[in-house]
């Protein structure tokens, strides 16, 4: 629900920009859905599901937008 996505979002504490980049939102999406002006589709739900149950995700997401960031377009492996 939308409280949900914001209450997960702010125990991580993360803004909403910080978490838009992180799942590569554009837009107002995230604001949308913490609103209930827009609901995320079922596949950025699994991926907001998984983000906020593991946070240690985040890492990993942090890791694989770092190498697109530098030009490369492969996923990063975790050590």
């Amino acid at each position: 629900t939308p409280p949900e996505i914001r209450a997960h979002r702010e125990r991580l504490g993360l803004t909403q920009q910080e978490l838009a980049d992180l799942l590569r939102l554009g837009g107002n999406s995230l604001s949308r859905w913490e609103s209930g002006a827009v609901y995320q589709s079922r596949s950025l739900d699994t991926l907001l599901r998984i983000v906020f149950n593991l946070p240690e995700s985040i890492k990993f997401l942090q890791g694989a937008r770092a190498v697109e960031t530098h030009g490369e377009h492969r996923m990063a492996r975790s050590s």
